[in-house]
């Protein structure tokens, strides 16, 4: 694709989270995580998405990728409407529209070895025979630049940077079109979050993959993004080209 098509659109994008029970007439208390968000991605582009805590941001990355159903708007990938799919849609986008979560270990059984994990979801979609799903698995480990890795080990045994190269390469075993990378290496050392950086773009160069970047490290989104947004209380205050927002900030 040519990178003045769009590839996602999130329009007026809402998401409240309801405490409480409804009394006497009273609505229950909503937190409003996401209050009308609307920006635009085109593809093999990084767009970086920065923010305090609690900002909504991490909710963000979750309704688009379906974890969490949004309260209202619309969201576009490719043009058709997604904001409520149904499950034969949800497969399909759940090929293209993949996910890293900042935790690791919290996304792998630690009793699955690295052959396992990694195929997991090949087997799941019914791609392949067992050798066609190996040699898939090889070529994720050798793009994650650990082909030499012994796959019958479990992830108890790697470091914190292998396990994010793991969860890199599982995240592409189906051919995705759009990853959202959610505060995916901010508990890495600097060294090994400069690799792991790299790696992203070397990938992106290679693939022309779109990177939704969800973080609170100005320094981290800098450098890998080319646009960005600052959000604030559940909305999207300012984006813009990332050098220019960090050249003349318009939000305080």
């Amino acid at each position: 694709m040519s990178g003045n098509e769009t590839i996602l659109e999130v329009r007026n994008l809402k998401k409240y989270f309801f405490s409480g029970k409804k009394r006497r007439g009273r609505e229950p208390r909503a937190v409003k995580a996401l209050d009308g968000v609307s920006f635009s991605m085109e593809y093999g582009e990084t767009l970086g998405v920065v923010g305090e805590s609690g900002c909504g941001k991490s909710t963000l990355g979750r309704v688009i990728m379906g974890l969490h159903e949004p309260t209202g708007g619309a969201l576009f990938f490719e043009g058709q409407d997604v904001t409520h799919p149904d499950k034969v849609k949800r497969r399909e986008l759940n090929h293209k529209i993949q996910m890293i979560f900042q935790e690791t270990s919290a996304s792998f059984d630690p009793e699955f070895s690295l052959e396992r994990i990694l195929e997991e979801p090949l087997v799941i979609q019914k791609k392949g025979s067992k050798k066609e799903r190996e040699k898939r698995v090889a070529e994720m480990l050798g793009l994650v630049q650990m082909e030499k890795i012994d796959v019958r080990k479990t992830t108890a045994a790697l470091s914190g940077g292998q396990r994010q190269r793991i969860a890199v390469a599982r995240a592409l075993l189906l051919n995705p079109e759009l990853l959202i990378c959610d505060e995916s290496f901010s508990s890495q050392d600097i060294l090994t979050q400069s690799q792991l950086l790299e790696l992203l773009e070397e990938i992106q160069r290679k693939t022309q993959l779109s990177y939704l970047f969800i973080s609170h490290d100005l320094q981290v989104v800098r450098r890998i993004s080319q646009r960005m947004g600052v959000m604030y209380l559940g909305s999207m205050v300012e984006q813009g080209l990332t050098a220019e927002i960090y050249e003349e900030p318009w939000h305080p």
